[in-house]
């Protein structure tokens, strides 16, 4: 009747329970990861489209001196001089919307800006305004004088 005599076997549910542990935890970490691929509340977002190219603006302005004026058709060089037909329409508008003025208030010669939907080397106008005068050189200032002398 000796109980210490003999060591108790060690326990198997001890044992034997940190491997069932484990293994729960493994099947619910693979079961987790397997709803998770294939559910469908979760639907895999498509790839965001690449950036166009860059485009030129639909309706750029361009300025330039008219050179030629023939009915609803101008021509217009650019300072790179470079030749453009701009096409009136109906609906092209002429001067600011301040300062309206008319087709007529541009004669050849005259410097304008063009508003419009540019193709190649045409321009349909929106809007054709007198162009801002060029920087002009300002003449040399004049040094300051001598502060005056006693």
């Amino acid at each position: 009747m000796n109980d210490q005599s003999q060591p108790n076997p060690p326990s198997r549910s001890g044992r034997g329970g940190r491997v069932r542990a484990v293994t729960a935890l493994a099947v619910a970490v693979l079961a987790t990861g397997l709803v998770a691929a294939c559910s469908p509340s979760t639907p895999a977002r498509p790839a965001a489209p690449a950036a166009p190219p860059a485009a030129k603006k639909p309706h750029q302005a361009t300025v330039g001196q008219v050179t030629g004026e023939n009915g609803g058709t101008w021509t217009m060089t650019t300072a790179k001089g470079e030749t453009l037909s701009v096409t009136l329409t109906p609906a092209t508008k002429f001067g600011t919307p301040k300062a309206p003025a008319t087709a007529q208030s541009f004669p050849v010669g005259t410097r304008v800006r063009v508003v419009g939907k540019r193709t190649d080397t045409t321009i349909t106008a929106n809007r054709i305004a007198q162009a801002k005068a060029k920087n002009a050189t300002s003449p040399p200032s004049t040094p300051p004088s001598a502060p005056p002398t006693n």
